[in-house]
């Protein structure tokens, strides 16, 4: 296993559930053009993630560790 591509998910995935919970936000608070650029913020590091797990299914491992990194970072330090 490739140690910086492991990283790299980690990173993007992180990335990714980060910006689908300030997505989420920000439909919550009817805010059309930040939700838009955050599903943009979604999809390009969203490719990179299934990528490398579509070819290593090890990658899934950290694939699940950002995720789980980018939603609590987001939601937890959420300014009011």
């Amino acid at each position: 296993m490739d140690w910086i591509n492991w990283v790299g998910v980690v990173v993007a995935m992180t990335i990714v559930d980060w910006a689908w919970a300030r997505y989420s936000i920000a439909l919550a608070d009817r805010r059309a053009l930040a939700g838009a650029i955050w599903a943009v913020m979604i999809l390009l590091p969203s490719a990179f993630t299934i990528t490398s797990y579509v070819h290593d299914p090890r990658m899934l491992a950290p694939a699940a560790l950002g995720a789980f990194v980018g939603t609590y970072v987001s939601v937890k330090f959420k300014k009011e």
